[in-house]
């Protein structure tokens, strides 16, 4: 990519499950309802394209269906592993 302009690439840490995610202070954390919020409003002002939120759709629901434990089963595994 010498000599040419890096691509836009869009950051979001997505925490479907998270109860306290106001406690983790940066722009790209978000639970489920914060990232619909920001996504809802980047297509509000143009900056998300149609095509861009349908592929963002597609790979949340691709990892809910993969690992969608509840808060509490995540909570036990961590107990269990750690010995907590």
């Amino acid at each position: 990519m010498v000599g040419k302009e890096f691509p836009y690439v869009a950051s979001l840490v997505i925490f479907p499950y998270a109860k306290n995610i106001e406690e983790v202070r940066s722009p790209i954390v978000h639970d489920y309802y914060s990232a619909r919020d920001l996504i809802a409003q980047r297509i509000a002002e143009g900056k998300y394209k149609k095509q861009t939120v349908d592929r963002f759709n597609k790979q949340l629901k691709s990892f809910l269906f993969r690992f969608g434990i509840t808060h509490e089963q995540h909570i036990d595994n961590i107990k269990r592993i750690y010995k907590a």
